[in-house]
């Protein structure tokens, strides 16, 4: 068991090492609802790539794209104009499934917080809750638009929470307190970047220097890879 447990984490990892989504959008895709009346929203939606690589708005009559991109919203079927974290045009507890991909990583730290309880707010019982996004590595402030990661951990810290006495120090604390204990963790898998670090391993001998970079060239060309975390995709369940 030990070895095929082995062995699955090596292909997953394998599996994950990509940037591109269509891995990821397959993961989401396990968890759609059966019954095709229930509300599907895609937040931060884009140009409706997620929606229309799983054909959502041929399967679920009730599929909503939230942007706030006027080049998206009103050009795009089934979009509607969004800004995060805005309270969601939708019921409490009203929406079966939630996808949000590669958003909250532009958010600050009180907005995160609000969109959450936004989330959970509109998330009817039983109903799924996607979030993707990068972790911090040496490509995330690349660009401007990215203001802070936010890792799988926090996540689960803030909408899993059992403990009574946990959520009594967290309401206390400066963060406002935690948003939900009714869920549980349907799945969490890692995006991973390939490579072999950028870190240069050297000595104050030049020699062993100029060794230590030509061994890591032959590794390199062997094919060996330093496998790092470099984005997530966590599925909850409202319970």
């Amino acid at each position: 068991m030990k070895a095929k447990n082995f062995v699955q984490r090596i292909k997953e990892r394998n599996r994950y090492a990509t940037n591109r989504r269509e891995p990821f959008y397959d993961l989401a895709g396990k968890y759609l609802p059966k019954d095709k009346d229930k509300i599907v929203i895609d937040i931060g939606s884009g140009y409706g790539f997620f929606a229309d690589y799983l054909k959502l708005r041929d399967k679920f009559k009730n599929t909503v794209l939230l942007d706030a991109d006027p080049e998206v919203v009103g050009k795009i079927k089934n979009s509607i104009n969004y800004k995060a974290p805005d309270k969601l045009p939708f019921e409490n507890n009203s929406v079966a499934y939630i996808h949000c991909s590669h958003l909250i990583e532009h958010l600050e730290t009180k907005d995160f917080f609000i969109l959450l309880r936004e989330m959970d707010r509109v998330l009817a019982q039983d109903g799924v809750l996607i979030l993707s996004a990068p972790l911090l590595d040496y490509m995330f402030y690349e660009g401007l638009a990215h203001i802070r990661p936010y890792g799988p951990e926090g996540i689960i810290h803030y909408m899993c929470k059992k403990d009574e006495k946990e959520k009594k120090k967290t309401i206390a604390g400066a963060d406002g307190g935690f948003v939900s204990d009714k869920y549980v963790v349907e799945d969490l898998v890692y995006r991973y970047v390939k490579n072999l670090g950028d870190s240069e391993l050297g000595s104050r001998f030049l020699i062993i220097s100029i060794g230590v970079a030509i061994i890591k060239k032959i590794f390199s060309k062997l094919g060996f890879y330093k496998y790092s975390k470099n984005g997530f995709t966590l599925i909850l369940r409202k319970q």
